[in-house]
């Protein structure tokens, strides 16, 4: 189980058609916990907890990618205007 695993599920899921199928196919119902069941069906093994954890990153990393330029000045840094 590790973080590595779910940062590659998370990829794996935008990237291949039938990981992305699955997903979608949860609708309302994506949870942790089902999210953690399809990657382990797919050969991706890691816990709910680093399922969390490499969101955060993902969310992270694609925040300072593309909204941290196109964010107003101040709420990169999180302060307010």
């Amino acid at each position: 189980m590790s973080l590595p695993a779910a940062l590659d599920f998370i990829r794996a899921a935008r990237e291949r058609t039938d990981l992305a199928e699955r997903v979608r196919a949860l609708g309302r119902d994506a949870t942790v916990q089902a999210l953690t069941r399809i990657g382990a069906g797919a050969g991706y093994s890691f816990t709910p907890d680093e399922f969390r954890a490499a969101h955060r990153h993902e969310w992270t990393m694609r925040w300072l990618r593309y909204g941290a330029a196109a964010a107003p000045t101040g709420a990169a840094a999180g302060g307010a205007d």
